[in-house]
């Protein structure tokens, strides 16, 4: 597997339809089989009215099968700190991954109204 235990992951669900939820889940790798990625941290949902994404309250554990093509899966530095991770935006309006310490990554490559 390529991924291993300890590293930090960002999932994308991609969306099926133009009205399927947006949700992203952002975690630590805690075990790893040859088929799955057993991960724990914090889920987001975007929600229309307000424009952004929303953080879960609570840490989640999750099941992630990598070969899913349904998703698409980032590892962050080691440095990245998950709790503090939000979603805003950057220079331009485009939206951006922040945990406000000096990471950054750009979530959005058609502009600011995705």
């Amino acid at each position: 597997m390529v991924v291993e235990t300890g590293e930090k992951l960002h999932v994308v669900t991609r969306r099926m339809f133009a009205d399927d939820l947006r949700r992203h889940f952002i975690g630590v790798v805690d075990e790893v089989s040859d088929t799955t990625i057993r991960a724990t941290g914090f889920g987001f949902v975007f929600d229309e009215l307000k424009g952004e994404f929303v953080k879960s309250n609570e840490m989640r554990t999750r099941l992630i099968t990598p070969g899913d093509a349904g998703l698409i899966i980032h590892i962050h530095p080691e440095a990245v700190d998950l709790a503090s991770l939000r979603y805003g935006r950057g220079k331009g309006g485009a939206r951006i991954l922040t945990d406000g310490g000096g990471f950054e990554m750009a979530v959005s490559e058609f502009g600011t109204s995705r």
